[in-house]
Parts: structure tokens; sequence; C-alpha cells
């Protein structure tokens, strides 16, 4: 079940689980069996990324994308990380001093993760 391009349904994540989604109930009830289906698959996630393997939601389940598709995740996962580093740095440069006086490492520290983040895109 665990190869590239394989679909796992979520009715068989839930039943693996001991999670029973009812017909009806609160959305609290409902929201509780989601966070821990979630957290559930993120486990998964991670060690999936340990063997090149990345599990992605798709409609009522999950798929184990092709090697192919893993480039669009990474580009998915690059441009979340230019987007916080580009909030950080508007979040810095718009706060008032937030260091009571001292020096602050943030700007370096901005500064190498940007630094980070182009090599990996090839911008440097």
């Amino acid at each position: 079940m665990i190869e590239y391009g394989s679909f796992i349904p979520g009715g068989f994540v839930r039943a693996v689980l001991g999670l029973d989604m009812p017909d009806t109930g609160t959305k609290k009830e409902f929201d509780s069996i989601a966070l821990a289906e979630l957290g559930a698959v993120d486990n998964v996630r991670e060690t999936l990324l340990n063997q090149g393997m990345y599990i992605a939601g798709s409609g009522d389940g999950y798929r184990i994308l092709t090697p192919a598709e893993n480039s669009g995740q990474v580009d998915r996962y690059l441009g979340h990380a230019q987007n916080k580093i580009r909030r950080a740095r508007k979040l810095e440069r718009t706060s008032p001093a937030m260091t009571g006086g001292k020096p602050s490492q943030l700007k370096a520290r901005m500064m190498m993760a940007e630094r980070s983040a182009n090599k990996l895109i090839g911008k440097e």
C-alpha cells in the first residue's frame, strides 16, 4: 500500500486508527476526529519523507506522490519558506524595538535563512 502513486482511502486510515466518523455530531466532535487523523498522517508523512516519499491529501483519502510529483511539493515547501521569511522581515521592520535596548540577532538570522533558501532554489 505504501508505494509511489498508491491511494489510501480515508476510511481505511480512520479504521486503522480506531476513529469512528459519526453520521451526525457536533463540530467539536468532527474537529477532534479530524485532528487525530491529521496528527497520525503527519507522523507517517515524516517517516515517508526519509524514504523520498510524500503523502498528500486527495479527496477522502491520501495518495503517495510519484517521484515526478515530488518536485512540485518541493516547490511548495520553498514557496512557503520564502513567504515566511518575507513576513518575518516585514514584522521585524515594522515592530517597535523588541529587544529592550539589547543587540538583536534577528536580522542576521533572517539574512542567513534567506541566503539558504536562495541557494536551494538556485538564485545564488
